[in-house]
């Protein structure tokens, strides 16, 4: 080996290391990026996103916890519809508030009739 060949394998190991840097550099700055940029975790277990997502910010058991078990259950059908089962959601909500209807009419008939 020559010389001038001891020289072109000396630069063209530096600029393999120079490439090795600069793409570690790069990948550095990519993570230090990606680290500042701010990290959303999903409960699903005690946060469902589908429940969370309201654009008023409240969290749909705020509301449900202070209801029945039927009218809390509408309106976690409703809150989540656009979020998770779409029409069937809007079913199920009509479902339990024609559930309660029938509660309280019969309430009402049982409380007229005694």
């Amino acid at each position: 080996m020559g010389h001038y060949d001891d020289l072109e394998k000396k630069n063209i190991d530096e600029l393999l290391n120079l490439a090795e840097y600069q793409s570690c550099k790069k990948r550095q700055e990519q993570l230090l990026q990606a680290m500042a940029e701010p990290v959303y975790y999903t409960d699903n277990v005690n946060h469902p996103k589908h429940y969370t997502e309201h654009p008023s910010g409240v969290e749909c058991i705020q509301i449900t916890e202070h209801m029945n078990f039927c009218l809390g259950n509408a309106i976690k059908y409703l809150f989540r519809h656009e979020h998770k089962n779409g029409i069937e959601d809007l079913k199920k909500a009509v479902w339990y508030i024609n559930r309660e209807i029938d509660r309280l009419s019969k309430e009402k008939d049982d409380e007229t009739m005694g």
